[in-house]
């Protein structure tokens, strides 16, 4: 008797296969053929590939578990704030800007970018590297709401005879690591981010902080008014920064600010924030401003006759007509200016005022010529002198517009 099932010749009246232990059935003969044993895989070798199977899963069962423990290890080791603080102090002693911003606790903005920290970072290194000889790690004290940790490291110098200590705190942030793993960031001295630093210019300047331009968005509306801008500024580092602020009067200032909680800037104006360029055009403008003035005064003119001069799309002209007529009547009647050259003229200081205008205090020297009645005769004299005196301009269309002349000289001397 044949089993079906794997086809091993059994005896006969057998009930099982003694191969398979398949149960047997008599075959039935039909027509003289006799049918074909089954082919298939034996009972005991599809055990052997089951067992074989279960050995390949328990292996990469075993694999992905160790392979688990290892990465948790070594995630905990990263995330652990001994080792942070570890890496930045060798980050910060050997200057290595990128990995130092890589632990920062840092708000995103223009202006902390890893690219802003470079450059102010490599800005403040001053002559060589120190070398650190050997240091240790004290264990992390953790404040009592958890929420901040910190690390003292103890360290010596090459070339110093003591050690220093350096204290690096870290901050926890509220979002997990890697879904299980505190996340901690550096926070020291020197890295703080300020927020709502405020930067106060004259209105419609330009701001550029380390080339990068202000963008307009940032215009604290409450703090501005018609005379100065006031910027409220998104996080920045507690350091300094380079500032260039483009004035609407043709003027371009360059300043160092000081980012610090609590301050604020105010653009000064001075002399020496001026360019030589800036300086030579206020010159020309001074001096040939001057010259209209007084030769109006010496060929008898109105201010109608000069308007065109200093007349400009919107000028007010009030100040300096009325200005212009005491100028006339303050020279008095007993001398006739016969004339007037300008000639040298130093700038003494610049200021804005709180219309925005340019106001500028300078000296200058001229020669002049008059005449003047002495009894019946008349007599002319020629000399020549200096003044101190101060001119307000306006800006427009890149010229220095003159729209005050508060204190022009109206003496002129008869006898030296």
């Amino acid at each position: 008797m044949f089993c079906a099932e794997c086809g091993t010749k059994n005896e006969p009246g057998a009930q099982f296969c003694e191969n398979c232990g398949h149960k047997l059935e008599e075959n039935v003969v039909m027509s003289g053929a006799t049918k074909a044993p089954k082919t298939g895989k034996s009972f005991s070798t599809k055990i052997k590939e089951m067992s074989k199977k279960n050995k390949i899963i328990s292996a990469i069962v075993t694999v992905v578990i160790v392979a688990f423990i290892i990465v948790y290890f070594v995630l905990s080791s990263i995330t652990n704030p001994k080792n942070i603080a570890e890496k930045f102090f060798n980050a910060t002693m050997s200057y290595d800007v990128d990995a130092m911003y890589s632990f920062l606790d840092i708000e995103s903005s223009e202006f902390t970018t890893k690219e802003m920290f470079k450059k102010i970072k490599e800005d403040d290194i001053d002559g060589d590297i120190p070398k650190v000889l050997n240091y240790t790690v004290g264990k992390p004290v953790t404040s009592v709401d958890g929420l901040s940790t910190t690390v003292t490291i103890t360290y010596v110098l090459d070339g110093r005879s003591s050690s220093d200590t350096a204290d690096i705190k870290l901050i926890k942030n509220k979002n997990k690591k890697w879904l299980f793993f505190d996340d901690w960031k550096i926070n020291v001295s020197g890295a703080d981010i300020v927020k709502g630093y405020q930067i106060k210019v004259m209105k419609d300047s330009k701001v550029m902080v380390e080339g990068i331009e202000v963008n307009k968005k940032y215009i604290d509306k409450k703090e501005s008014n018609d005379s100065f801008d006031v910027y409220t500024m998104p996080a920045m580092f507690g350091t300094s920064y380079d500032i260039v602020i483009d004035l609407p009067i043709g003027i371009e200032l360059e300043d160092d600010i000081y980012v610090s909680k609590g301050s604020s800037y105010t653009y000064r104006l001075s002399l020496s924030s001026l360019s030589k360029d800036v300086q030579d055009k206020l010159s020309i403008a001074v001096k040939t401003n001057l010259q209209t003035l007084y030769d109006g005064v010496k060929d008898h003119k109105s201010f109608d006759d000069i308007r065109a001069t200093f007349d400009y799309k919107d000028a007010d002209l009030t100040t300096l007509k009325d200005v212009y007529e005491d100028l006339i009547g303050d020279i008095g009647d007993d001398i006739t200016l016969t004339k007037i050259e300008f000639k040298d003229v130093t700038l003494s200081s610049v200021n804005i005022d709180e219309n925005g205008n340019l106001y500028v205090s300078f000296k200058v020297t001229y020669d002049y010529s008059l005449s003047y009645q002495s009894g019946d005769e008349t007599k002319t004299h020629d000399s020549n002198d200096y003044d101190y005196m101060d001119l307000t301009f306006d800006y427009v269309d890149d010229e220095f517009k003159l729209v005050d002349a508060s204190s022009l000289n109206t003496y002129f001397s008869k006898y030296y």
